[in-house]
């Protein structure tokens, strides 16, 4: 990077401290921002439908790729060394695995998808949680993997092949407006939104894009909300609700949230993450929601994933369940 981009960056960078101010302490943000300068770690997940764990590890070793294991993702390997060539090795043209932050698995972990169940990811490309929740299912009941966008829809489309996710149906709705699946009613819905995409920054190291979705915060937060109303319309009674972002923003997160709770209290309850998954990730900022509507909204029970932390993707995400 030349001296000027890296004094653009330096400049962007001081305006989002600016804002990270506003929701952290000095020290935090600090971190943060060192984390920002390292490469981050690589996660994969083993494709079930297609090798089995021992043979996985057998392909790591023969190929000289160390790794570790992690207890609460099953299929999920942490990779130490050999990490670039994963992407050209025959094995992940033939969706053996899946190259995949941990925090994205731990969403569809947390959805908890059964076989022979009806699940609709509402913003599916390029397709990781949709092939993950596809293999959860073992392959059984429906996956509907919606996504608006025609370019994201092709990258979607080559994931579900080469993963082998049978019982994948693509649609192309635009989720805040559902005008066809507004008919479904079905087990759970998985919405990543669509979001200012800040918990991604150690990974994209470009800080510009934050920015402009930054100054366009109210529009994005009006979008995701329909989302929300959209995607917890699909759910039949006691059907499961699992939302995320990939933003740092008490704003996309915390508040959003307290709102539609607390605007569906009697149809909308949130319930507990996995105890392992809620261990691991940190509560939520709670101290920034208005103190009415801390006790109403359960908003304690949703968690966040830091860079610098948990070493993972930036991430948020809490699970709901309709109540009928």
């Amino acid at each position: 990077m030349t001296s000027s981009k890296k004094g653009k960056q330096k400049k962007i960078w001081n305006s989002l401290k600016k804002r990270y101010l506003n929701y952290f302490t000095e020290t935090w943000v600090n971190q943060y921002e060192e984390i920002l300068q390292k490469t981050p770690p690589i996660y994969l997940r083993y494709n079930k439908t297609k090798i089995s764990e021992q043979r996985i590890e057998s392909l790591f070793k023969a190929r000289k790729i160390t790794y570790s294991r992690l207890s609460f993702a099953p299929e999920a390997f942490l990779i130490h060394s050999n990490w670039r060539k994963l992407s050209n090795l025959p094995e992940y043209y033939n969706g053996f695995y899946y190259l995949q932050d941990l925090a994205s698995m731990l969403a569809v972990i947390a959805l908890d998808p059964q076989p022979d169940e009806t699940i609709v990811d509402l913003c599916a490309a390029p397709g990781g949680k949709t092939t993950y929740i596809s293999e959860k299912m073992e392959n059984k009941g429906i996956v509907i993997a919606n996504e608006y966008d025609a370019r994201r829809r092709t990258t979607l489309q080559l994931n579900i092949e080469r993963m082998n996710a049978l019982n994948v149906i693509i649609t192309n709705e635009d989720a805040t407006l559902l005008s066809t699946l507004s008919q479904l009613r079905v087990n759970r819905v998985l919405l990543d939104a669509p979001c200012t995409g800040d918990g991604l920054l150690w990974r994209k190291k470009d800080f510009r894009p934050i920015i402009r979705n930054y100054n366009q915060l109210q529009r994005t937060t009006k979008q995701q909300y329909k989302m929300l109303e959209q995607a917890f319309s699909l759910l039949k009674c006691d059907g499961i609700l699992l939302y995320s972002t990939c933003s740092l923003s008490i704003e996309e997160n915390e508040l959003l949230i307290t709102q539609f709770l607390s605007q569906h209290a009697e149809e909308c309850t949130a319930v507990e993450l996995p105890q392992q998954i809620a261990q691991f990730g940190s509560k939520p900022l709670l101290d920034k929601i208005p103190t009415d509507l801390r006790e109403t909204s359960e908003i304690s029970k949703a968690r966040r994933f830091y860079p610098h932390i948990h070493k993972t993707n930036g991430f948020f995400m809490i699970k709901l369940q309709k109540v009928c």
